[in-house]
């Protein structure tokens, strides 16, 4: 459930994920992070306002310096909705964004222990 806007920090963070940082046209939707970084925080907040959806992937999201619980971050339609104009939105449709899944379980994910 969408409880407020995104914030400016989630905003960027999305624009990011959708590839709009290289490009005007949306190509691509996700983002790896992992508890350590600096925009987990945000995308979990983002995840909790319906925004994005989390996979856990302990493998790939900061591995290399040897930080577990990897999430691969992907947006919904309705994080979409806050940062693409109608014309990304149609392309983010045609290229990257998943339809919905309203039966998709959701992973409860735990704060690592320091």
């Amino acid at each position: 459930m969408t409880i407020a806007g995104m914030s400016e920090t989630q905003k960027a963070l999305a624009r990011r994920a959708m590839g709009l940082s290289y490009s005007k046209t949306p190509y691509r939707n996700h983002h790896s992070t992992h508890p350590a970084a600096d925009g987990y925080p945000a995308w979990r907040e983002m995840e909790a306002q319906g925004f994005a959806v989390g996979v856990a992937n302990p493998h790939l999201a900061g591995s290399a310096r040897g930080v577990q619980d990897g999430v691969v971050f992907s947006l919904t339609y309705a994080g979409a909705r806050e940062i693409l104009d109608e014309d990304q939105f149609r392309a983010a449709l045609a290229n990257c964004l998943l339809p919905p899944e309203p039966d998709r379980p959701r992973t409860v994910y735990s704060s690592p222990s320091m």
